[in-house]
């Protein structure tokens, strides 16, 4: 069944719940305005008919009281038109989108064939996964040329297929130039990102303001991959599902012995995280490393992106003990003074694909 079939359902359920109760109600009323009084059936007196017609209109105005299978209606309702309009934006966000470049010719479409087949085949059967990563944020418009913004270090642990932990441990911020030198410090408040997926709910951890968001995962979305980037492109890979989902070319690379392809995504969801990801490549196919210029990236009037260094990669390492790497997986319990807040994710519209030339950015 279709999605719009789905809420067209759930809107005349709601509708006709609702109106069964109103009816009740309006029922109810006509009811008692034609019953005679208490004194035998005589007709009331003009003070008492006022009165009734007081009560009647104070009942009216009174919120009705919905029962449980009324509210969940209503839920399913709220549910469906969210999900529509987020729907509605990214088709209206793919129609924008054009291809960044022009076709590949044969040789270069074999050549990247090969790269994509042979990196799918390094990452296949990943169980596990655990790295440290560093990323530097670059904004030329709040830094002088060349300073990064601020440093992030932190970890990256994944159990397939839908356990997931990014935790950000340390992040220094630019705070001016000394002796010719970028000067980097800490900021209270402002300790980075940190997720835990327990492949049933959604964990976030904000250290700023002491609260942890708790978001159940739909039962379509358990036991999936379900990380946007840039875990996709450290995770396993699908090069068909690559190929659908993003335009991919070979670039020239200015390290020795590192491969580098250059990804700009099709869909309004990854867009609206990202511009385009430039990923190094060793040469066994291990990624070392990528680069992700924000969604409204331009060389001159918003030179902002994010590059990423992987280190220490393990993949099936269970060295440490299986149960031991699951504990990272298990939501910590909260300090005194922690708040918790609770909902349900609400699944991503269907990716729209757009076609189409973008301006590239500056090759690093």
């Amino acid at each position: 069944m279709t999605l719009e079939r789905q809420m067209t359902r759930l809107i005349f359920k709601a509708s006709l719940a609702l109106g069964i109760g109103i009816l009740t109600l309006a029922s109810a009323s006509m009811a008692v305005a034609q019953a005679p009084n208490q004194t035998g059936g005589a007709a009331m007196t003009p003070q008492q008919a006022a009165a009734r017609q007081q009560a009647l209109a104070q009942q009216r105005s009174q919120p009705q009281q919905l029962t449980p299978q009324q509210e969940a209606y209503l839920r399913q309702q709220q549910l469906a038109q969210q999900q529509a309009a987020q729907q509605r934006a990214a088709a209206a966000a793919a129609s924008t989108a054009q291809a960044p470049f022009p076709p590949l010719d044969a040789n270069a479409q074999a050549r990247l064939d090969q790269i994509l087949a042979k990196w799918e085949e390094q990452t296949k059967g990943t169980k596990t996964l655990e790295c440290t990563f560093q990323r530097w944020h670059f904004d030329l418009l709040a830094t002088p040329p060349g300073v990064y913004a601020d440093k992030s270090i932190g970890d990256i642990k994944y159990s397939a297929p839908d356990k997931g932990l990014f935790k950000v441990n340390t992040k220094l911020f630019f705070t001016g130039m000394e002796g010719g030198k970028p000067q980097y410090a800490p900021q209270p408040g402002m300790e980075g990102e940190w997720y835990v997926c327990t492949g049933k709910e959604v964990l976030e951890y904000d250290r700023s303001i002491k609260q942890c968001t708790i978001q159940e995962l739909p039962k379509e979305m358990q036991g999936v991959q379900i990380f946007n980037s840039p875990l996709p492109f450290v995770f396993n890979l699908d090069a068909e599902q690559m190929k659908q989902k993003f335009w991919i070319r070979e670039v020239e690379s200015k390290e020795p012995g590192m491969l580098m392809l250059e990804v700009w995504p099709k869909t309004a969801e990854d867009r609206a995280q990202y511009k385009v990801v430039q990923i190094g490549l060793g040469s066994d196919f291990v990624i070392k490393g990528l680069v992700m210029y924000a969604p409204n990236f331009h060389p001159k009037n918003a030179p902002t992106w994010d590059q990423y260094q992987f280190d220490d990669v393990k993949r099936n390492s269970f060295a440490a003990g299986i149960q031991q790497f699951w504990n990272f997986f298990i939501p910590e319990k909260l300090p005194a003074g922690w708040n918790v807040q609770r909902g349900n994710l609400l699944m991503p519209p269907q990716p729209q694909m757009a076609n189409g030339n973008q301006a590239a950015p500056p090759r690093r």
